[in-house]
């Protein structure tokens, strides 16, 4: 495929030689306020969690930012294919890429996954995980900042994610919308579960990307 870009504020763009089609315009432009946020905020060192990591430029970014961190980026599809390409393409190699979808509990589920959003999902059976068994199963002893970008499960990735957020703290990004609705969620329902653990001050980018930093 020829090479395109995805802009980044104030850092050079991003080039991506595996990608969707149907996508090609909007990878140009996409997401510029979070995309400035993380340009702003990523320290060198920190472990970054990308869950929902698509074909990858949050990863690669993540990577630019925090070049001697570590990456763990989550994709359940077969895009995770793409992901692999661009990380190859761009010399990216402190991403560990996880083929496992993220959730509210861990263990293997029928579920609608959404490879393409806008299109039918793909149900069959996925190897789920909650980010908490994650981070236990890998002894990870530092969690500074989760990306959550799921296509609807979002809440349930957060939810999962209960004694992570409590013990390490990070910054969350995620993106909340009426996608929630797919499972019989609200943003609402999500903002007053974060608010119980003292994730209660939030900054809105894009319309829909919900940034968090915990009250001690």
């Amino acid at each position: 495929m020829e090479p395109i870009i995805t802009e980044i504020p104030n850092q050079n763009p991003i080039e991506l030689i595996s990608y969707y089609e149907c996508f090609k315009e909007l990878y140009r432009k996409c997401e510029l306020e979070t995309k400035e946020w993380f340009v702003h905020n990523i320290k060198d060192g920190w472990c970054i969690f990308d869950c929902g990591a698509n074909i990858g430029y949050y990863s690669i970014l993540f990577s630019r930012l925090s070049p001697n961190g570590r990456i763990h980026a989550f994709e359940p599809t077969s895009t995770i294919h793409m992901l692999a390409e661009n990380l190859r393409y761009n010399n990216i190699h402190n991403v560990t890429m996880v083929n496992k979808a993220l959730g509210v509990r861990s263990g293997l589920c029928e579920e609608n996954v959404y490879r393409i959003w806008g299109q039918q999902p793909e149900l069959r059976p996925y190897p789920f995980i909650t980010i908490d068994e994650y981070v236990a199963m890998n002894s990870i002893d530092r969690v500074d900042c989760m990306k959550i970008d799921v296509d609807s499960f979002d809440f349930d990735v957060l939810r999962g994610s209960e004694r992570t957020l409590l013990y390490h703290n990070p910054y969350v990004v995620v993106e909340l919308n009426h996608a929630l609705g797919k499972r019989g969620q609200t943003v609402e329902q999500a903002l007053i579960w974060l608010a119980t653990l003292n994730y209660n001050r939030y900054l809105l980018l894009d319309n829909e990307n919900y940034v968090f930093k915990r009250d001690y």
